[in-house]
């Protein structure tokens, strides 16, 4: 695989919606005080997010090697509830690397035990399943479970840096002849240890290489090299 056959320097994210003309899926109980903006990696476009957890669930989608595209309030489904029409809007959805339209709500597990919630997430729940989709619920136990969302973090630092072109080169022949390659030995590439460390650690966090996200990124971490080229990102850890 070449170097910089996937590198483009002259790609530009989407212009944000700006809050004031931000309209959801359907009309919702909310307003824009809040709202953030989060600049995807992935789609090379901004997605907005109302809470903390949907920010760090954007984050994890952005670098999933399982999904090949997401976006933030995607569309509204319709159900009834004791005989009154309802609309409901995921926070977000997503297309997995198999082509599956994949639908997630996010919210705190204190929230999701509310009688109030509990009773509405089954007729969610069959509203996006009559509509030939899955509705996923994500919450803040999964987001925050270790070692995991410290490995996040830790890559996300990386968003601004570049993988260096050179190094890159040199981790491409490192997969010659390997499928995994363990943190500790492709950082030997070259001589500059923390600049192999950075290239490697934004590669992850582009999706052109992949790490178990639930074992530390250490020297013994395995590290394997996705499959294909960008934009598809099929990986062979999904």
């Amino acid at each position: 695989m070449a170097a910089n056959s996937w590198y483009v320097s002259s790609g530009k994210l989407g212009r944000a919606t700006p809050k004031k003309e931000f309209v959801h899926a359907v009309n919702v109980n909310r307003t824009t005080r809040g709202i953030g903006w989060f600049s995807s990696l992935m789609t090379n476009s901004t997605h907005p997010y109302h809470s903390s957890l949907e920010y760090w669930w954007l984050r994890y989608l952005d670098m999933s090697p399982q999904f090949i595209t997401f976006k933030a309030q995607p569309k509204s489904f319709g159900f009834l509830e004791d005989g009154i029409p309802r609309h409901y809007c995921p926070d977000t959805g997503a297309t997995t690397i198999s082509q599956e339209e994949v639908f997630f709500e996010v919210k705190p597990v204190e929230f999701v035990r509310q009688s109030k919630f509990a009773s509405k997430w089954p007729l969610m729940v069959q509203a996006v399943k009559e509509a030939g989709s899955r509705l996923i619920l994500i919450t803040d136990e999964f987001l925050h479970q270790e070692p995991r969302h410290s490995t996040i973090r830790r890559l996300q630092a990386r968003r601004s840096v570049p993988p260096d072109l050179q190094i890159t080169y040199l981790i491409d022949k490192a997969f010659l002849d390997a499928d995994a390659i363990a943190f500790g030995d492709l950082i030997k590439v070259w001589d500059d240890r923390l600049l192999v460390q950075h290239t490697i650690e934004s590669l992850i966090l582009r999706r052109r290489l992949v790490i178990d996200l639930m074992r530390p990124l250490d020297e013994t971490a395995m590290i394997s090299q996705a499959t294909t080229l960008y934009p598809a990102n099929l990986s062979r850890a999904a």
